[in-house]
């Protein structure tokens, strides 16, 4: 039997109403320490209608008048009523990706939503004329309404005492540098992106390659996808199996290998899941960073760089990758030599097992991979001969997988964990060429672990009379770095944890006149601790659309310079003495497991009606196939 899908009845209606009121949206994460100086702000969209799905808004960017500042920050806002999709969508400046978002479902009364980040790691950047680029493919008819009104401003923050000027800053080069034109950036149908680049520097000791990657179509559930095709086929869902990894070649060998994290958008699954509190990464979907030092691309040679997604060949699926090189220099090294040494790849060993019954069909996948690189780096000398430095990069990546569906293919849980360790050595070349890492991003890390467990129950029904979609998820963002000694601070570790619990339910009758149940609860906490002490912590809880309770406690303090920037952890010159520990509130570590009443389910009883004239969420999810999934975000 084949799935109902739930599009056939969404646009069959002459009139599709819009969300019911609920909140602004929030993200859970920490807000950014901003200094409390004098400050410059370049405003580079206000009111921008994005109105069209070809259509690319741009606008002049002209740099500050000084190019001293202790940090900047992105602001993005939006506002939008209506009914309308998520849309997915960028931001670039001098065809760099500084954004990669997608859009909240609006309210007939509309709402805004907010995005801060940190881009101080890109002040090479905005010291240079350059144009900015804004795109957020989106179509609007009289049944989708919504038409999102963005701005857009960078703020220049001046250095003070507590916050010092950054001085050594990566020179920021695009590797794609094709700022709206998605069909540059798509990956599918197990293709890939390759790029023939020859650095126009030749003092280049060290460099990180930041890749902007998210999923859509039939890969936006990447971790529901049933294993084959041929059930794929007999459900009319989309196939692929669950195992994915974005990888990065440098001339045909593996440069690293990271585990995507499986970001919801607030339209996926259930939209009642993520009103007020918004999924995680879904407003700013941060960059996958890979250290490439190992691979000498400083050397003067032509260099052969290929982006892809392992598993992402999915029918109907896409993926949009964006990459961007920052390139660490050091006059004194001119001209770098040296390459490769070592390297080893295990491959990706995947299996996946699979087992069928009268009441459903589930699957059990495992997969691992583990890599390698050394290469030297060889930088001029005044003396006799020139020194080499050594740098490192290695990678293991383990995931696991259930994923189950019922013979009628109504209900999927799927439960999993994403977990990897990978460590580098950019952090030692820098300090080799007496280059203080004053602004850079995670990959500055000497060793990072993450861990990205989930969990997934979600059904979707429809009887003679009502249409019921209820849903669970329970999903957790966990990542640890490890830096270096350095001056007087020993080795530093921080840990943070972004973690979410989400119940809705939606059941109306099939002519839409009558709502008998419409209820969303979440939890959400937001944790981190620095040397295993617990600094921070963050609990916001939402019902029926809006916040009901949102706390802070406490306060990290790092030593090194590092600080918390939403689901990152950036670099600055060092602003507390080494001696200070992060201040610690007691114990105020989230629960592994945040218990939640599951909604009730859909039965043959009779209900009270609780409104009438009922609205209609806009809505995707894998048990809807791959028509669906093709034609939005």
């Amino acid at each position: 039997m084949k799935l109902i899908r739930v599009l056939g009845l969404f646009l069959g209606l002459k009139v599709v109403l819009s969300f019911p009121e609920s909140g602004d949206p929030i993200t859970e994460e920490p807000k950014l320490n901003r200094p409390n100086t004098e400050t410059y702000v370049a405003t580079i969209f206000e009111n921008a209608p994005c109105s069209s799905w070809d259509l690319i808004l741009t606008s002049q960017y002209t740099p500050p008048p000084s190019s001293s500042w202790s940090r900047v920050i992105l602001d993005f806002s939006a506002s939008e009523n209506g009914t309308q999709y998520d849309r997915y969508g960028a931001f670039w400046l001098g065809g760099v990706e500084l954004l990669r978002t997608t859009t909240a479902e609006p309210t007939a009364e509309g709402i805004v939503w907010r995005v801060e980040k940190d881009v101080t790691a890109y002040l090479d950047l905005f010291l240079r004329p350059s144009t900015a680029s804004l795109s957020i493919p989106n179509n609007v008819d009289s049944t989708y309404t919504g038409v999102p009104l963005v701005n857009i401003t960078l703020t220049f923050y001046a250095a003070d005492e507590a916050f010092p000027a950054v001085e050594e800053v990566p020179t920021v080069l695009p590797l794609s540098n094709n700022p709206g034109n998605w069909t540059a950036l798509e990956v599918s149908g197990g293709s890939n992106l390759t790029f023939t680049t020859t650095l126009p520097y030749n003092d280049v000791v060290g460099v990180a390659l930041e890749l902007m990657a998210s999923p859509h179509g039939c890969e936006e559930f990447w971790y529901t996808n049933i294993d084959n095709e041929d059930a794929a086929s007999k459900f009319g869902l989309c196939g692929g199996g669950v195992y994915r990894e974005l990888q990065v070649y440098v001339d045909g060998r593996l440069a690293g290998a990271i585990y995507p994290f499986p970001v919801i958008y607030t339209g996926g699954i259930n939209p009642f899941l993520w009103r007020p509190l918004t999924g995680i990464m879904s407003f700013d979907i941060p960059a996958y960073n890979f250290d490439l030092s190992p691979f000498v691309l400083g050397d003067g040679n032509a260099h052969e760089i290929t982006l892809k997604v392992l598993g992402g060949d999915t029918e109907g699926g896409v993926w949009y990758l964006d990459a961007t090189l920052l390139l660490y220099r050091d006059a004194s090294a001119a001209p770098v030599a040296g390459g490769l040494v070592d390297h080893s790849d295990s491959g990706t060993n995947l299996t996946t097992n699979s087992s069928a019954s009268t009441t459903g069909y589930s699957w059990d996948t495992h997969g691992t991979h583990k890599y390698s690189a050394r290469g030297n780096i060889i930088k001029a000398s005044t003396s006799a001969s020139p020194v080499t430095i050594t740098a490192e990069v290695s990678g293991a990546l383990d995931a696991w997988n259930t994923n189950a569906i019922t013979s009628q293919a109504s209900v999927q849980i799927t439960n999993g964990a994403l977990s990897s360790e990978h460590s580098n050595s950019l952090h030692s070349v820098l300090a080799a060429t007496k280059l203080r890492s004053s602004s850079g991003s995670a990959a500055l890390a000497v060793n990072t672990r993450a861990h990205y467990p989930y969990k997934i129950w979600s059904s979707y029904k429809q009887d003679a009379t009502t249409f019921d979609m209820s849903a669970y998820v329970n999903i957790s963002y966990q990542r640890e770095n490890t830096y270096p000694a350095a001056g007087d601070s020993p080795t530093l570790t921080v840990a943070w944890r972004n973690s979410l619990l989400s119940n809705a339910a939606y059941n109306r009758t099939l002519d839409h006149t009558t709502v008998y149940v419409e209820s969303d609860t979440a939890i959400a906490g937001y944790h981190a601790s620095s040397n295993g002490k617990p600094c921070y912590q963050r609990i916001a809880q939402g019902s029926d659309g809006f916040v009901v309770e949102d706390t802070n406690t406490g306060e990290c303090h790092l030593p090194q310079g590092k600080y918390l920037c939403g689901y990152e952890l950036c670099s600055g010159p060092v602003t507390v003495p080494a001696s200070l520990s992060a201040s610690s509130p007691g114990q105020v570590d989230l629960p592994e497991t945040l218990y939640l009443e599951l909604p009730t389910q859909s039965s043959g009883t009779v209900r009270q009606p609780i409104k009438t004239a009922a609205t209609l969420p806009l809505v995707r999810h894998p048990l809807m196939g791959r028509s669906k999934l093709q034609t939005s975000v």
